[in-house]
């Protein structure tokens, strides 16, 4: 079977810029759609998770791209997102910073949004492995999906943020993976989770 194509996908409410960007990324080999809108962003999350996501913060005076989030995790959950705006507000920064991976200030030229997709990409194969070690000690989903964030340096809360549940979850998540796991603190926990698993340059 053939393997799936990465992709890519940039929302922004500049069309020219977003031709301009994704001409650049796919050079890569990587598969690239950009919407310029809320709803078309929306159809092409759900009918096409993509891998790694670029978000315009501000898509319309009303509309802001973190208002995808709910989609992007309800439909391509293991996704990395990056804000990019020109809107630079350090409110945003906060609220984004336990929702996103990066986010970063406009402008960005093509050369950096290159390296940026690579940065996230890289993000996603190294949670990958880490998920696949997590289903092999026989943790679940979600005990893996946390995990992965707290190694990666997320917080309970900020993680919870990310998994969409509450922070009594994520502890207990934590908890029944300590204990099932035979390991008496996160510290060890992690260098069992870690044992073979490249981490993200």
């Amino acid at each position: 079977m053939e393997p799936r194509p990465t992709r890519v996908l940039l929302v922004d409410d500049d069309a020219s810029l977003c031709r301009v960007m994704a001409k650049a990324i796919a050079r890569r080999g990587w598969t690239v759609a950009f919407a310029t809108d809320r709803a078309a962003a929306e159809v092409e999350i759900a009918r096409r998770p993509p891998d790694a996501i670029v978000l315009d913060l501000v898509l319309a005076p009303d509309v802001r791209g973190t208002d995808l989030l709910p989609v992007i995790r309800a439909h391509a959950p293991r996704a990395h997102v990056a804000i990019v705006t020109g809107h630079y507000d350090l409110e945003d920064a906060i609220a984004a910073d336990a929702l996103v991976d990066l986010y970063l200030a406009k402008p960005v030229g093509p050369r950096a949004m290159v390296a940026l997709v690579e940065r996230l990409l890289r993000k996603r194969s190294w949670r990958d492995g880490l998920l696949a070690r997590c289903r092999n000690l026989g943790l679940s989903e979600r005990q893996a999906e946390l995990l992965g964030l707290l190694v990666a340096g997320e917080t309970i809360k900020s993680a919870a943020a990310k998994m969409g549940c509450n922070e009594s979850s994520a502890r207990t998540y934590l908890q029944r993976a300590l204990e099932y796991t035979g390991t008496g603190s996160r510290a060890e926990l992690f260098a069992l989770l870690l044992d073979g698993v490249d981490l993200p340059r």
